[in-house]
């Protein structure tokens, strides 16, 4: 396990491994009391190393985040960007390699700043797998909410979620035929061969 050491930043102290830089980034450099902003696990792999989507596939784990929130403030679920195909053997998974941030939304208390806790765990793999975890802190004062250095990831990582027609998956399963479809809370499906790579 690591912990990364609470900062000012709009990105946490990163914990960082020959396999992975995990840290907690702010899409604003201050909070505007009761007006959401979006924070995000950002895990940048090195090179031949994955992580896992929602779904998985036939094998593997999704990253997990744990939120320390201030009294009065919530979040929301994370807004997964699609994945990409990966082999791993006779078996199918759904992945990430690169840059990824896992963006959610946060809705801050009525009064004052936040200050965030959270605790990661993840999976990355290449010929082995192996678990890894890392603990952060993000001190955000209240203000004018303006976009942080930041702010540029979130944007990526939305249009990449924005190819599912901007619906937010609740669950996934692959279908017999290898076929994957997603579903929404209103009911929403889609296949999702062309999203993949």
């Amino acid at each position: 396990a690591c912990w990364a050491a609470p900062t000012r930043a709009l990105e946490s102290a990163p914990a960082a491994t020959a396999r992975a830089t995990a840290s907690l980034v702010s899409e604003v450099d201050s909070v505007m009391p009761g007006h959401p902003f979006r924070i995000g696990l950002r895990l940048q792999l090195a090179p031949g190393w994955h992580t896992y989507w929602q779904n998985p596939g036939d094998a593997g784990i999704p990253p997990e985040l744990e939120l320390e929130l201030p009294s009065g403030a919530s979040a929301g679920p994370i807004a997964w960007p699609v994945p990409q195909r990966i082999a791993e053997g006779a078996l199918m998974t759904y992945a990430y390699t690169g840059d990824l941030l896992l963006p959610l939304t946060v809705t801050p208390a009525p009064a004052g700043g936040a200050t965030i806790k959270a605790h990661a765990n993840w999976l990355v793999c290449r010929e082995i797998c192996v678990p890894e975890e890392a603990s952060f802190q993000l001190d955000l004062p209240a203000g004018a909410g303006i976009a942080s250095a930041e702010a540029p990831l979130f944007a990526a990582a939305f249009e990449k979620t924005d190819e599912l027609a901007g619906k937010q998956l609740t669950h996934a399963h692959v279908l017999e035929n290898d076929l994957l479809k997603a579903y929404t809370p209103d009911g929403y499906t889609t296949a999702l061969e062309q999203l993949i790579k």
